[in-house]
């Protein structure tokens, strides 16, 4: 009883003890509750917050580092750093096309704040875009012409990695495309998800008679992980070096936002609904800033996001969104659809055979290479299909007689990988066709 009364840890963790029978034998149980999200974190008092709190891996505990304990005590209050005033930084650095279409918003929409008819100074000081004539970071972030000349680092990188754990191909290539994406953040997130789409490949949507070429991820849920990584990240002075990270591999899409969920909630609490914005000035601007002139806003800013992806996720036939919470950094995995998993759930809704039969090895393997716009690796497709290298390197030859698949490299090479031979056919008809056939024998047999 002596540490309920004279605690060795602050805040005090509340647990209840009891003796329970084991095989005849008393024992001692011990259950501690998790402290609230807003009283971590937890710290040994003789060592003092920074040096004296833990996190558990495996059998042992490993010191949290500063930002994490920052990142815990954040949760304790709004962060503001957003609304902070960027000295240096005038009216001149804001795009008046950008800043005249989010006004003219407002007018239409019946903002209260300019109720009194202000000038556009007074009308952006109160939205909180300018603090004595200065651009917040929220304003410069939103509406400056280069954010960057002040925020280096508040970018957002694109790695395409040929392989699905990221390990380089033979040749000694590890990344087949990497960008930085920098500007506005409308700017930002609408060429963050033109990159990644320029690296999926495409499928054929049935709309009636004829088909619809979308990408194996649906673009929405792509736009909702980007705007929620710009808008709901980390903008304190511990992460302005750290930029939003997007890692495209064979079989999933990551997005990795600096600083993980704010306020205490957790996943769950996100996808029940509602609006909780760690940078409450930045989120306000997006939901009334244009992607582009004239067009629609960057966010919604209702709490929704995080649904809305699921939903487009599960229509589209793929798995939902996997959603991990790390304190410093939350990521987003959206699987693709030449995942062996989502290619098994989409099939088995359109009543077709298992992924794993034999009979339907080819359009597996056509299914895979063609869900990227880089050539595979006939390891790399073992991988991503789920078949065996021996059933992989048969379909393979096949197809490449058959015309609809090429090698990169000589039988031999260390460098041979295979993609589409796109302006061919089988005998007239398009690889989607040729799919459907394939599937259709195989039911036959």
């Amino acid at each position: 009883m002596e540490d309920r009364v004279r605690p060795k840890v602050a805040p005090p963790v509340p647990y209840d003890i009891e003796i329970a029978i084991v095989d005849g034998a008393p024992v001692v149980v011990v259950d501690v509750s998790p402290l609230p999200g807003t009283e971590r974190p937890c710290y040994v008092l003789a060592q003092g917050v920074v040096t004296g709190a833990y996190r558990r891996v495996g059998d042992g505990d490993r010191h949290m580092s500063a930002y994490e304990v920052f990142m815990h005590q954040a949760n304790r209050a709004q962060p503001t750093d957003d609304r902070v005033p960027v000295k240096g930084a005038g009216l001149a650095d804001l795009n008046p096309q950008m800043v005249d279409g989010y006004l003219r918003r407002l007018r239409a929409e019946g903002r209260a704040a300019l109720d009194d008819r202000p000038t556009d100074d007074e009308a952006l000081t109160r939205m909180v875009v300018l603090d004595d004539g200065h651009p917040t970071m929220a304003g410069l972030l939103v509406f400056g012409h280069y954010p960057q000349q002040w925020f280096p680092q508040l970018t957002v990188t694109v790695a395409v990695f040929p392989t699905t754990d990221g390990s380089e191909i033979r040749g000694g290539v590890r990344l087949v495309d990497n960008q930085t994406i920098d500007g506005p953040a409308p700017r930002i997130i609408a060429r963050t998800v033109e990159a990644i789409g320029r690296n999926l490949g495409r499928r054929v949507l049935a709309t009636g008679m004829g088909g619809q070429q979308v990408w194996e991820i649906p673009e929405g849920a792509l736009r909702e992980a980007i705007t929620n990584a710009v808008m709901h990240r980390d903008y304190s002075q511990f992460s302005l070096g750290t930029q939003v990270r997007v890692e495209v591999f064979p079989d999933r899409v990551e997005v990795h936002s600096p600083g993980g969920i704010w306020g205490g909630q957790s996943v769950s609490d996100l996808l029940r609904g509602g609006s909780h914005s760690r940078n409450a000035v930045l989120a306000n601007l997006l939901a009334d800033a244009e992607l582009a002139v004239g067009q629609e806003t960057v966010a919604e800013n209702k709490g929704t996001g995080m649904r809305r992806m699921v939903g487009l996720m599960q229509s589209a036939g793929l798995p939902a969104p996997e959603f991990t919470d790390h304190v410093t950094e939350f990521v987003v995995v959206l699987r693709r659809v030449s995942a062996p998993r989502a290619l098994g759930r989409s099939r088995a809704r359109a009543g077709e055979l298992p992924f794993g039969d034999v009979r339907s090895n080819g359009a597996a393997v056509l299914d895979a290479i063609t869900t990227t716009v880089h050539p595979m690796r006939a390891a790399d497709v073992a991988r991503v299909t789920g078949l065996s290298r021996r059933q992989v390197d048969r379909v393979l030859t096949t197809l490449i007689e058959d015309g609809l698949v090429e090698a990169t490299a000589p039988p031999r090479s260390k460098n041979r990988a295979y993609r589409i031979w796109l302006d061919s056919d089988r005998d007239g008809a398009p690889l989607d066709v040729y799919r459907e056939e394939q599937h259709a024998k195989a039911l036959d047999n």
